[in-house]
């Protein structure tokens, strides 16, 4: 009878339990937003594609801004101004051990309904290292492509961090 008594108090807080999240918004009215293709005015020719198939992913998945085509709420615009990948260390032999891959941005992320802008960076500077060769370097990303990624990531924070996030 004990054990019956609490499996249904267990099953009552498992179905009518408060949820608790640990996301908070700075701007509670915003619920949608429209992710301009970044332009791309570097020499990699795919980044603005990865980049917005990215933002896309990350928002979508965050769950605080819907990513939507018509009647959005914010905008989010930006920039690739720049991207670079240089040999970043070496070893005893002078062969590279770690390269550095950079890409300089300029975002901006405004509210539509107020037309307000909410956080705009035009020099936001980004860099990861990687290296090609297991065991060599410091750093955990083996390919260009993974150190990109983690870049795109640190993106996706940064704008959460001084928009929505701010306090």
């Amino acid at each position: 009878m004990v054990k019956k008594l609490i499996v249904y108090i267990g099953i009552f807080f498992t179905l009518f339990g408060c949820s608790y999240s640990v996301h908070s918004t700075a701007y509670p009215n915003l619920k949608k937003i429209l992710i301009q293709p970044f332009e791309n005015k570097s020499t990699e020719y795919n980044l603005g594609d990865d980049l917005l198939i990215f933002l896309n992913n990350s928002f979508r998945d965050d769950g605080r801004l819907r990513p939507v085509t018509i009647a959005p709420d914010c905008q989010l615009e930006g920039n690739i101004l720049d991207f670079s990948e240089t040999a970043f260390s070496y070893d005893q032999s002078n062969n590279v051990q770690e390269f550095q891959v950079k890409i300089l941005f300029s975002i901006t992320l405004t509210d539509l309904q107020k037309s307000q802008v909410i956080y705009e960076n035009k020099s936001l500077f980004l860099s990861e290292n990687y290296a090609p060769r297991p065991g060599e370097g410091t750093s955990s990303f083996k390919t260009k492509q993974e150190a990109e990624k983690q870049i795109y990531k640190d993106l996706f924070q940064d704008i959460l961090k001084n928009s929505l996030e701010s306090w």
